[in-house]
């Protein structure tokens, strides 16, 4: 014989006789069948509460696994709490974050407040040594680095201090991509010789899988190598290109390092040109790799959170509907005897069903949800992010859900039958007006204010987008396929053989099909660096403390023409502006008007303060318009460019114009590179259209998450105001009849519906907008060119909320203007 199981059975059949706590747990048991078989009975209602649980679940479920991922998760160091990147500052041209150089590396070794100290620099690297040559990422870092982040190799070992050093034997650690990708996942690829840059080196291990650099760092590299620090690199002041790692030492707080680092730095400002005006400053690891888009997703948190509230206020005064409905059965039980512990136990169980199944499904939403949020971000996230629907979701999802089930729970028990029962009873099943229609007007209040402020928010991020978008970055971006060559090895050790490589290239671009115009630069827009140098200006002695800084670009003769920059003086570069030729360079506007203001800088002499080649003047031959290198965002800087034919990079970057799809030129160009030299790589192929949409891919995606979320709200709260004034006019009908019968007209039932709605949009809207102007702080920093109070913005919002108003008003007093008093007076 089958004994029906149920939680009490088991917990008596443990304890042999029957105890509060098994009562207990039976009695909830029965609770939650009830109801359950209730939910089940109305599948319209229940489909109707779950799925607006289940939206706003899931997105939070979402943007929940993305903050586990990014901001709250643990980073994959050892006790990275303690790990600090170290910076040099320049105060006077408000930059705080200067990388520094192997001098200071060298220097801030004195730390006692640091336990240990290493170096990096990212780099990319070419691989040859089979008919498939690629260039990947990677970082050269000191032997320290590793061990201060408490990571080891899976294969083989780490570096050792004396390959810091130049003249030791080169070697190479590769991640556990490159080595799977490369080498197949050779066991035994530890001691082979791979061939780098033209170099053979030996690989003495490989990276367990999933191993990063914290950023600012490569990130995802594909391969390390040691840093070979020459004697010179050892005292070079003036390359500031290393990044600088440190672990605190125990019991040395952040405040005490700070504090020695920055005394180090007041005495080299005191004692050496080359760090005047330089200070230094500690930055915790967590911060640093976060603090890009830390500002981001905690707005889009708080966006989703609302929206979370405004999903739940929905369901709520779906479920006082129901509630109100079902005053007559629970006064019923009431006057049966049922307390108010039973009946609030009855209606905590109801709500949990509703809550569990709402996050049942919102887990699955939430799945979908974070496929299609991360190519928002397009960039804006480590390659290596791992975001999923997790345990530690799961958990939350969980733990919101019965929290919600619990809330619902205490929201209906609270507004069940009171001490006039008598009166329920007697009202044969009709709702009598009280606090439940209150809290239902309240309810579709709050989540009209919240409306308005996610919509108030959507609309500031959408204007800043249009006005990016708008933004003219000073050359023609349409048609330009951009990529970049390294020339490594010897066969380019010298100058003659890259300029010979760079002509030859260029007529071989210019000659394909489609191409108008080819040139080369060193760093081109949107390419991710500046090259910022300090210079002197002849005749213009800076003043007492002041060193002015403009970015340096090499580029080749008909540069201008492929990137259509108008040159507004003077004359661009020509053939003749080669080695052989006199040293001269072009301004932009910026720097013409801030160092020759009023007059022309057509043959006035500047130079680099340091650098390889800071003895030598160049005359200024030109003047081109400015442009924005770096963001949309960001106004142009002082920048000059000189002839890559008197410098000849090892590393630059190929832009081709043409009058097709650019993207489809990327093969062509490919093999032109490869027949000059086939064991050279192109790479970081984009065309220049996707480089300006990346600059601000994480403002967009902000933007769009808020208006999807917005809009969301919108809609809930349109329904709510639809089933809020709908439900009114059911319980209004027989008032609604006998106003009709004395004579009054359905234009007037028809508006004062009507105005109902508008009233609770009013007011909710009023809320929103103060609310909306408070919060604006919090998204003033993400914007660009708008105010966080822009009252174009705020209008459209109150409008679109009086909208609202009209739609989810409109049906219901339809409805109350129809109605025929005969039968609601015969009702």
């Amino acid at each position: 014989m089958l004994i029906p199981w149920t939680p009490s059975s088991l917990l008596t059949g443990l304890k042999h006789s029957p105890s509060k706590q098994a009562m207990a747990v039976d009695l909830l048991w029965r609770d939650l069948s009830l109801a359950a078989r209730n939910a089940f009975r109305r599948p319209g209602f229940t489909v109707l509460v779950v799925l607006t649980l289940a939206l706003g679940i899931g997105v939070n479920s979402a943007v929940f696994a993305l903050l586990d991922a990014v901001l709250l998760r643990p980073l994959p160091y050892r006790d990275p709490s303690r790990i600090v990147f170290a910076w040099q500052t320049f105060p006077s041209h408000n930059i705080q974050e200067l990388e520094p150089t192997a001098y200071d590396y060298d220097v801030w070794h004195s730390l006692r407040s640091l336990s240990a100290i290493a170096m990096a620099r990212t780099d990319t690297f070419t691989l040859t040594g089979d008919d498939n040559p690629e260039r990947v990422r990677g970082s050269r870092v000191t032997a320290s680095l590793m061990p201060l982040l408490g990571i080891a190799p899976r294969l083989g070992r780490n570096f050792t201090p004396a390959e810091d050093l130049e003249g030791t034997a080169p070697v190479a650690i590769l991640s556990d991509g490159l080595w799977r990708r490369r080498f197949g996942g050779d066991e035994h690829v530890v001691g082979r010789i791979v061939q780098i840059n033209g170099e053979s080196r030996t690989i003495v291990g490989v990276m367990p899988r999933g191993t990063s650099l914290p950023g600012p760092l490569a990130g995802d590299d594909d391969l390390w190598m040691p840093a070979r620090l020459s004697p010179a690199d050892r005292v070079t002041e003036v390359y500031h290109s290393q990044k600088i790692l440190g672990r605190l030492a125990d019991g040395v707080s952040l405040e005490q390092a700070s504090a020695e680092i920055g005394t180090i730095a007041a005495r080299l400002a005191a004692e050496r040109a080359s760090h005047r005006q330089l200070g230094a400053r500690l930055v915790p690891l967590s911060e640093q790799t976060t603090r890009s888009i830390r500002p981001t997703l905690l707005l889009i948190a708080g966006s989703v959170g609302l929206l979370l509230v405004v999903a739940s206020a929905n369901a709520a005064t779906l479920l006082l509907a129901r509630a109100s409905n079902r005053r007559h059965e629970l006064a019923v039980r009431t006057a049966l005897g049922a307390t108010r512990g039973r009946l609030l136990s009855l209606a905590a169980a109801e709500s949990l069903v509703f809550a569990a199944l709402g996050g049942f499904a919102g887990l699955f939403l939430g799945g979908w949800a974070v496929r299609a949020v991360l190519p928002l971000f397009d960039g804006s996230l480590p390659a290596s992010l791992s975001i999923d629907i997790g345990a530690r979701v799961a958990v939350f999802t969980a733990a919101l859900s019965a929290i919600l089930g619990v809330l619902f729970g205490v929201i209906v028990a609270l507004h069940g039958p009171d001490g006039r029962i008598v009166d329920v009873l007697k009202s044969s099943g009709r709702t009598i007006a009280g606090t439940p229609g209150r809290a239902r007007g309240a309810l579709v209040v709050a989540q009209v204010a919240l409306a308005v402020v996610l919509l108030s928010a959507a609309g500031l991020m959408l204007n800043s987008v249009v006005k990016l978008s708008r933004v003219r970055p000073g050359f023609d971006a349409d048609h330009l396929l951009t990529f970049k060559v390294a020339l490594t090895g010897a066969n380019y050790a010298a100058a003659p053989s890259r300029i010979t490589f760079i002509s030859d290239l260029l007529a071989r671009l210019q000659a394909m099909p489609g191409v108008r115009r080819a040139a080369v630069g060193s760093l081109i827009p949107f390419g991710g660096q500046r090259g910022a140098n300090g210079i002197e200006v002849e005749g213009r002695p800076a003043a007492p403390g002041e060193t002015p800084i403009a970015d340096q670009r090499y580029i080749s003769a008909g540069y201008f023409d492929a990137m259509n920059i108008p040159v507004l003086q003077g004359r661009a570069f020509v053939a003749t502006d080669d080695a052989r030729g006199e040293p001269v360079v072009i301004v932009n506007r910026t720097m013409a008007k801030r160092f020759w203001p009023n007059e022309s800088p057509i043959d006035r002499r500047v130079r680099t303060s340091a650098g390889f080649d800071s003895a030598r003047w160049f005359r200024v031959i030109g003047v081109v318009d400015d442009v924005r290198h770096v963001s949309l965002s960001r106004d142009p800087v002082a920048e000059m460019y000189r002839p890559i034919a008197q410098t000849a990079m090892p590393i630059f970057t190929l832009v081709v114009r043409t009058d097709r799809d650019p993207a489809a030129l990327a093969p062509a160009a490919r093999a032109s590179v490869q027949a000059i030299d086939p064991n050279l790589p192109i790479y970081d192929v984009r065309t220049m259209a996707d480089r300006i949409a990346s600059s601000f891919a994480q403002t967009r995606g902000t933007m769009l998450l808020l208006l999807v979320t917005a809009g969301l709200a919108a809609a809930l709260s349109g329904v709510a105001i639809y089933g809020s004034i709908w439900y009114s006019v059911s319980q209004r009908i027989p008032e609604i009849g006998v106003r009709l019968a004395l004579g009054a007209s359905r234009g007037s039932v028809f508006l004062d519906v009507l105005r109902r709605a508008a009233w609770l949009t009013g007011i909710g809207a009023l809320i929103g907008v103060a609310g909306a102007l408070a919060g604006g702080r919090f998204i003033a920093g993400l914007l660009f060119d708008t105010r966080a109070a822009d009252p174009a913005t705020l209008a459209a919002v109150v409008v679109a909320a009086m909208g609202l108003a009209l739609a989810g008003g409109i049906v219901p007093a339809r409805r109350a203007m129809r109605v025929d008093p005969m039968i609601a007076l015969r009702n």
